[in-house]
């Protein structure tokens, strides 16, 4: 950013935001687009593998289910709810499949799978350079994981890319956390300060990771930040922007405060 105008103006958007902008209903865009009018808006490197990691690795997911099981769209519907519901641990990969195929499917039901298949396979092909153009990439973190491409091999079949910093040859995270030492106290003030029954298996996870982080008793790399403390990472990558868009309600709350932004918030309906 070269000026305060811009400085004041900048939001910086959140992995929740960034994913609702593809796939949220109506009313979540709207809003989302109504909260950033005059806004300029940013995104992080990690927000970037973030959103690869969860939304793109859904599309694969339900892509594969329709070509392999050759189903139709109401087929793949009732297979991913049998399959994903019983499971209280993949609330959140659910969620996505479902904003997919609503997504996917329009508004017309005629043709609807073969609509859903070039809905998915478009994103998988084309989703990152969308993303790119959807709101300018603060790349202070280097993640070296996000800036892998997609590649599509000899079968037809889409990798996705690494997932942990030691796998992503080049990655500048553990760079990101070793110049934000003093961020880093005050994430972990604000955490402590919280009465144990508020504070999130997140924040707990990430109390714990910055105390022996900053103890010199673990190499960050090695702990891939990107991957298991999402939430912090992303944090550290906003830094110097004064407002922070989010669904993410719990952490977000703690965390900028930590960081003196203000939170922007909308609601997943």
């Amino acid at each position: 950013m070269s000026s305060l105008a811009e400085e004041t103006r900048a939001v910086f958007l959140d992995t929740t935001v960034q994913i609702a902008r593809f796939v949220g209903t109506k009313q979540s865009k709207k809003e989302i687009r109504q909260k950033l009018i005059g806004a300029l808006p940013l995104t992080g490197l990690v927000v970037r593998q973030e959103w690869k990691r969860r939304l793109l690795t859904d599309a694969k997911y339900v892509l594969g289910v329709l070509r392999q099981k050759n189903l139709s769209y109401a087929e793949t519907l009732q297979h991913i709810n049998r399959k994903l519901t019983s499971n209280r641990f993949l609330g959140r990969k659910l969620s996505i499949c479902l904003d997919l195929l609503a997504t996917g499917l329009g508004s017309e039901a005629s043709d609807a799978g073969e609509r859903l298949e070039n809905y998915l396979i478009m994103l998988l092909e084309d989703g990152l350079s969308l993303f790119d153009v959807t709101a300018e990439l603060v790349r202070t973190s280097n993640c070296g994981c996000a800036l892998q491409d997609i590649l599509i091999d000899h079968s037809g079949t889409y990798n996705l890319g690494p997932l942990k910093c030691s796998s992503a040859g080049s990655c500048g995270v553990s760079k990101l956390f070793d110049l934000n030492h003093d961020s880093l106290r005050s994430i972990l003030r604000e955490v402590k300060a919280l009465p144990e029954k508020e504070k999130t298996d997140e924040l707990a996870s990430a109390e714990l990771l910055i105390e022996r982080y900053l103890n010199g008793e673990v190499e960050i790399t090695s702990e891939s930040p990107c991957l298991r403390y999402g939430d912090i990472t992303i944090s550290l990558e906003s830094k110097g922007i004064q407002k922070f868009f989010t669904a993410n309600v719990r952490e977000s709350t703690t965390l900028c405060a930590a960081m003196n932004q203000k939170m922007l918030v909308f609601s997943v309906s």
